[in-house]
């Protein structure tokens, strides 16, 4: 390969013959010409021309070539690069091999492969000669790449006649091929493969891969969420069945809406979600592809391939399989809108990313295919020529209050910012469909509806906004914006007066401020912040955390930082069977590692580990926690344990950890040993049954009964609590107490606190979070009035002191009835002298223990001069202001100088010592925990918005239990009007009045005939209302909205010029010159005034 280094080809890269200079051919191509391979026909390949076509008419008229793709389909799948069903791939054979082993030793002895290599078939980069001779029964990827080598030479270039149509199966294992994990070779000959058949274009060849690939994942994606998708249509069926219309027919999948699971979110089981991660992996391919054209689009409006299901997984049930089919019956489009409705978190955004791009956006043109071209395309992906598009398919089942309930449900409830702004922006697409009557009163009713609730809602509330705002700047004309504007008015006046009055700067509770009287926290309910400062609390402790606690990732149910503690500290109960330990937690934590320390490894040394996890609390319907926790060992509770990692000890290890790679919202836990090292140097059991040991003296026990012949102790029996297990003789942990003969397990858990709210399935559930709510209003009142008590009280007494310091130095003393100058001055030569006599002190004790001790070994009582001298040492090592506390009674009878009622003094003695040193380690103890009182007001506001994300949660989902009782899952916005609920919250007030500003003056620049009713002097005072403090965006959109007003309507151009004028005569107001200046400057009617 050579480069050409001048003229006009150069830096243009061709190939020559590799030979020295005297003996080279005159072979030239240049590197980059690809299009004289695929013009010629057959030049360069081992078969002539007749040949091929010879071939080709015999593949085409005996169908030949079908057996075959259904041969090459099943030996691809049996090779593991696709899960496969058992009962497809039984029915066809392998290939079987025509060659022998003599025929492949002769041919490699007469220089067979060497002659493929110089006609042109060459072996494979990857392969040897030697790989050839490997082939023994055609079950190795070699025969795949000869036969897909063969197959690319005789395959027809185009379907131009009907007899020589290969079937459309090559189209769907190629594709797979190709997107699959198979080896370089393979895939560049399935490629080969492909483009052969769709007649070396590469449009076709595109369309055709990208269509048959989305075919596959999209199939691999609802057989991992198949248990969601039921578990909601369950939920529909319920909502149906408490509804009015419960005489009618069951609710299914080919007769569901697109909207039909919207609401069903906060109803479906934790239990169902065992599949998020796999969910996660096929929706990142998915997306990674869908961006990339116009392919994705044509795709979801149509109908898959349904072939796809037969080689679904072995776990997937018949049920599941039928169900599947009816959803394969409907176009994509509709089937992503049903898991955008199911799925939570992360994987929610992504579905709602896919149908984002499979619709058209606003004012784009969508690139057209010709007639010739789609009926060509649909000859290799099938199907109808004229295919709906995405937004077709979803306009035949949606209808405008359909959209009214996805805008609700998503953009105005949406539980993160991502998934509120992907949605707003289909809910715009989706309103682009209907007539501009359907449009009005879909905007009338968000209006109305959705203004009472965006005060409450902060700033979570702005993605709604910016979706009415673009309904007035895209549909302006059509919609009747007279009720419109005065509601925004209504808005913005009652929001801009709360900002004036209420909503002064307050203090962060993340800051470093130490003094309590600077402190004033933002004690007003706002959804938006009780969820962004806890979530600043965890990311701001994971900034300031080492480095292994900053790969942790938070999860969004979790309220607290992620700390490491003791299992049992975490645990309201615990059951045990004879390989596995339950533990029922006593509340829901989010789990990131787990540790496990193991003090004595003896006998049956543990190698596995297993740990699993459930996500929602067990209830029995009874009171009892012993009853509720054996629940968990219960074979009917076993399907809902998933699986979060796996514990690898190496012989006697002593502690390990376990760090899962995704963290996980554990309810309850089940630690199970799985597998055991073999005793080094022990005989095996002559009956093929476990060895068994004593559990005394760990000896082998060959006792039929189990009774060890050393010591007379019964090894099948518990140490702990005498409990035999009859039923399983070689358990590892006791039944009863869970006690292990082979060492002591102790684990601990790095989690973080998780919000207890769980979907409620039932109404013992139901009850059970109207309880948790009640626990949760009531901390958040409580905390609420501790905050207010604590900041008041420290507040007065600083104003006081303030107040104080006007007087002289003896009257402030005597005024805050403090002790005389005089006697002050003596107090401090106590205080300071005690403290390093109060340390020494310490030590005096310990050295006057240990002179006790050695006194009891040398047999001297404490009467003679060895005990006078005790007590003179100890009466001086009390020193002064230090002897009170232990010169008592039993002290002095200890000291043998009192009427004791023991007659052993030195037990006195150092009884009294340890309780002295007790009480000086309780005081210290005690010294340590007691908090600031600005670090208490810190801890005091943030259970306060742990108390409010709680309760938030549980309104959530007794929302969502209430309306399925009332047959309305999805909440819809109905034309009803209602009185603007302000946010007095300092951190959004800012942000909802700018956003309520921009609503008004959006809808003046649209259309202010219907408009100009709504401005009045309030309005017009409130916009030339500036602070110091206020926003530089707000202050400037108020100027834009009093210009644009001014230069629109007469009317209303009358209020704002004479308030102008009343504010320049009364106090020249610098803000009002300014605007006025820009007045002047424009061309409107009535600026001469």
């Amino acid at each position: 390969r050579r480069r050409c280094s001048h003229g006009v080809h150069k830096d243009r890269r061709f190939y020559v013959c590799g030979l020295e200079r005297k003996h080279r051919c005159a072979y030239f191509k240049w590197s980059d010409d690809t299009t004289q391979s695929s013009t010629q026909n057959n030049d360069g390949l081992p078969l002539s021309l007749p040949v091929v076509q010879e071939l080709q008419n015999v593949f085409a008229e005996c169908k030949l070539e079908s057996t075959f793709c259904g041969l090459i389909s099943a030996q691809y799948h049996n090779q593991g690069d696709s899960v496969v069903n058992d009962s497809q791939s039984n029915q066809i054979d392998p290939f079987p091999s025509l060659t022998i082993e003599e025929d492949r030793l002769r041919d490699k002895a007469d220089g067979v492969f060497l002659v493929s290599e110089k006609l042109g078939r060459a072996l494979p980069a990857s392969r040897s000669e030697d790989d050839f001779l490997d082939v023994a029964n055609g079950t190795t990827e070699l025969l795949l790449c000869e036969s897909m080598d063969l197959f690319s030479y005789i395959a027809p270039k185009r379907k131009s006649s009907d007899s020589l149509v290969w079937s459309k199966g090559w189209f769907s294992i190629l594709c797979e091929i190709i997107s699959g994990d198979s080896g370089t070779t393979l895939r560049a000959l399935a490629k080969k493969m492909l483009q052969r058949l769709c007649g070396f274009r590469n449009d076709i060849y595109h369309k055709v891969r990208d269509h048959y690939v989305f075919g596959f994942q999209y199939s691999k994606l609802l057989l991992q969420s198949c248990e969601i998708l039921d578990a909601a249509l369950l939920v529909r069926e319920q909502a149906r069945q408490c509804g009015r219309n419960w005489r009618g027919d069951e609710v299914t999948f080919q007769s569901l809406p697109a909207s039909g699971l919207f609401g069903t979110e906060d109803l479906i089981s934790e239990d169902c979600m065992k599949r998020e991660d796999s969910i996660s992996i096929v929706l990142d391919e998915l997306l990674s592809q869908a961006r990339r054209g116009e392919n994705w689009k044509n795709f979801c409006g149509g109908l898959p391939e349904v072939n796809n299901l037969k080689r679904g997984s072995t776990d997937v049930s018949d049920l599941m399989l039928d169900m599947l089919q009816e959803i394969f019956s409907r176009p994509p489009i509709v089937s992503l809108m049903w898991l955008g409705s199911c799925l939570g978190g992360s994987n929610q955004v992504k579905v709602f990313s896919l149908v984002d791009v499979a619709l058209e956006k606003a004012g784009s043109k969508s690139v057209s295919i010709s007639t010739n071209d789609a009926e060509e395309l649909m000859l290799y992906i099938g199907g109808d020529s004229n295919r709906p598009t995405p937004e077709q398919s979803l306009t035949r089942c949606m209808t405008i209050d359909d959209v009214n309930a996805f805008i609700c449900q998503f953009v105005l409830s949406g539980r993160s910012d991502k998934l509120r702004s992907i949605t707003s922006a289909i809910g715009i697409k989706l309103a682009l469909q209907f007539n501009s009557s359907d449009r009005n009163r879909l905007f009338k009713s968000l209006v109305d509806s959705g203004m009472r609730k965006i005060g409450s809602m902060g700033q979570d509330s702005i993605n709604f906004t910016d979706v009415l705002k673009l309904f007035i700047e895209g549909f302006g004309l059509d919609l009747d914006l007279h009720h419109a504007a005065s509601s925004f008015s209504q808005a913005f006046k009652k929001q801009m007066t709360s900002l004036n009055c209420y909503c002064e700067k307050k203090c962060s509770p993340n800051s470093d401020e130490s003094d309590i009287s600077k402190l004033d926290f933002d004690l007003s309910d706002c959804e938006h912040c009780h969820k962004e400062q806890l979530w600043t609390r965890l990311t701001s402790q994971d900034k300031s955390s080492s480095d292994e606690a900053s790969d942790m990732k938070f999860l969004s149910q979790q309220m607290r930082p992620y700390q490491r503690g003791r299992l049992e500290t975490s645990t309201a109960s615990n059951c045990f069977s004879e390989f596995s330990s339950y533990y029922q937690l006593k509340f829901r934590v989010a789990l990131s590692q787990v540790h496990i320390n193991i003090s004595d490894p003896r006998g049956r040394l543990a190698k596995t580990i297993s740990v699993y996890f459930t996500p929602r609390q067990v209830s029995s319907g009874s009171s009892s926690d012993e009853e509720n926790v054996n629940i968990l060992k219960s074979d009917s509770y076993s399907r809902f344990w998933q699986k979060c990692g796996t514990i690898n000890l190496s012989r006697g290890a002593t502690e390990a950890s376990l760090e899962l790679k995704h963290p996980v919202v554990a309810a309850n836990l089940k630690i199970t040993f799985e597998d055991f090292y073999e005793r080094n140097n022990s005989v095996r059991s002559s009956s093929d049954g476990p060895v068994l040991y004593c559990p005394r003296c760990t000896r082998q026990v060959t006792n039929a009964h189990g009774v060890c012949g050393h010591c007379g102790e019964v090894a099948f029996q518990c140490r702990k609590c005498r409990h035999i297990n009859y039923d399983r003789l070689d358990a590892f942990l006791c039944v009863e107490c869970g006690y292990c003969t082979s060492g002591g397990f102790h684990f601990e858990l790095t989690a973080g606190i998780a919000v207890n709210a769980v979907a409620i399935v039932d109404e013992e559930q139901f009850q059970t979070s109207m309880a948790l709510l009640r626990v949760a209003n009531k901390r958040k009142t409580d905390t609420t009035k501790k905050i207010t008590a604590l900041l008041q009280k420290h507040r007065n007494v600083d104003d006081d002191l303030n107040e104080l310091s006007l007087y002289g130095p003896h009257l402030k003393r005597a005024l805050t009835g403090s002790f005389p100058k005089s006697f002050v001055d003596d107090k401090p030569e106590v205080s300071t002298s005690s403290k390093p006599i109060r340390s020494s002190s310490s030590t005096n004790r310990s050295r006057l223990l240990s002179l006790a001790r050695s006194l009891r070994q040398d047999g001297d009582s404490l009467g003679g001069s060895r005990g006078e001298f005790l007590r003179q040492a100890l009466l001086g090592s009390s020193g002064p202001g230090g002897g009170d506390d232990y010169m008592d009674d039993a002290l002095l009878n200890a000291l043998g100088g009192g009427s004791g009622s023991s007659s052993d003094p030195l037990s006195r003695l150092v009884a009294n010592i340890r309780s002295g040193d007790g009480d000086d380690a309780a005081e210290k103890t005690e010294k340590k925990a007691k908090l600031s009182p600005a670090e208490e007001c810190r801890r005091l506001y943030m259970q306060k918005r742990e108390a409010e994300r709680e309760s938030w949660e549980l309104n959530r989902r007794i929302d969502s239990w209430n309306r399925l009782n009332s047959d309305t899952l999805a909440a819809k916005m109905c034309n009803h009007g209602g009185t603007y609920m302000t946010t007095d919250c300092t951190v959004c007030c800012s942000k909802v009045a700018y956003k309520n500003l921009s609503l008004l003056h959006a809808v003046f620049r649209a259309n202010i005939s219907q408009s100009e009713h709504s401005v009045s002097g309030e309005l017009v005072k409130l916009l030339l209302q500036e602070s110091a403090d206020l926003d530089p965006a707000l202050k400037d959109l108020k100027r834009q909205v009093l210009i644009t007003v001014a230069s629109k309507s007469e009317s209303a151009s009358g209020l704002v010029l004479n308030e102008l004028q009343s504010r320049l005569r009364a106090i020249q107001d610098r803000t009002s010159a300014q605007i006025l200046g820009e007045l002047v400057q424009m061309d409107f009617k009535g600026v001469d005034k």
